[in-house]
């Protein structure tokens, strides 16, 4: 990558790295330029990247509260209503899929355990949201 040295008589000079701490002269004017080597970067020096927190999105894995909260007794009446729809209201989609795929996939037998869990479960991390509290994906109660 070249350096760019420009003149006091505007003159754009590209140099290659390799002439580093040699002098050069300006073709135009002949005043002569010391081309300094590249500063090399430093991690350090740059400042951490955060990201912006956006209310109700997922960062990494965790799930952020959304803006105004989700009803955590709204969250239970829809894990009643259809087992793992709390939890995909919660942004927990895989885990709310998981459990419906378990009552499909047990002929209805796995729904005994899935649906009181399902309840209880939307209901309590709808909780943790509600307080500002933030959630894993697949965390439970």
């Amino acid at each position: 990558m070249p350096n760019v040295v420009t003149c006091a008589c505007q003159m754009r000079l590209d140099v290659s790295q390799r002439v580093a701490g040699q002098v050069v002269t300006c073709p135009a004017c002949g005043q002569p330029h010391t081309i300094q080597a590249p500063r090399p970067v430093i991690f350090d020096d740059l400042p951490p990247h955060v990201p912006p927190a956006k209310t109700g999105s997922r960062q990494g894995q965790q799930i952020t509260p959304h803006t105004p909260p989700e009803s955590p007794f709204r969250l239970a009446l829809f894990s009643f209503l259809l087992v793992g729809l709390g939890q995909m209201m919660l942004g927990q989609t895989q885990k709310g899929l998981t459990l419906m795929a378990v009552c499909i996939l047990t002929c209805g037998s796995g729904f005994l355990l899935a649906w009181p869990f399902a309840i209880v479960d939307a209901y309590l991390v709808g909780k943790k949201l509600a307080e500002g509290r933030s959630v894993g994906e697949w965390e439970c109660f």
